[in-house]
């Protein structure tokens, strides 16, 4: 594994998620439900009040520990815990992205179970995510984590013209 720290981000961290979360929507915009122009976070000011709210909704990042990046976010995942009592069982993994760069160094299995523990630490017992039947190496990656398929919807991403296969996994914790 390549070094790096892996950590709840916060508030100061904004301007580098905001770029990140831009660059994988960009760069993999069948992977993702959201799109750029439609994004939750479409300023600092977004990243910063999600990045200050409840213990229930956060993101982790993956920061390079060396080489020309060294110190630069370069991994991001979000989860988010059911609000309502008898969801508070779950909690959902959203928007994974590693930067291409920093793929294939265990960057994406250290993120997942930084947000296991997480969810774990809050009361979840499972973890539930979607991925595109396109996204291929974070299906594998998922399943190397534990999860495993429960469903499928068959039109779960849409964008332009091309749709895809959402993949429904979870997680015992």
């Amino acid at each position: 594994m390549k070094p790096a720290m892996i950590r709840l981000l916060e508030a100061e961290d904004a301007p580098a998620v905001l770029a990140l979360r831009h660059a994988g929507l960009v760069d993999s915009p069948m992977s993702f439900g959201a799109a750029p122009e439609t994004d939750q976070f479409q300023s600092e000011d977004a990243v910063r009040a999600y990045l200050s709210g409840a213990p229930e909704n956060v993101l982790f990042g993956a920061f390079d520990l060396q080489g020309e990046t060294e110190g630069a976010l370069v991994g991001l995942i979000g989860m988010v815990r059911g609000r309502h009592s008898k969801v508070q069982h779950r909690a959902m993994v959203w928007g994974m992205y590693v930067a291409p760069d920093a793929r294939k160094q265990g960057l994406g299995r250290a993120l997942i179970e930084a947000t296991a523990d997480h969810a774990a630490e809050l009361g979840a017992d499972f973890l539930d995510l979607a991925v595109s039947e396109v996204s291929t190496a974070a299906h594998k990656l998922y399943e190397r984590a534990g999860f495993f398929e429960y469903g499928r919807h068959p039109a779960g991403i849409r964008h332009q013209e091309c749709r895809t296969v959402e993949i429904l996994m979870t997680r015992k914790l």
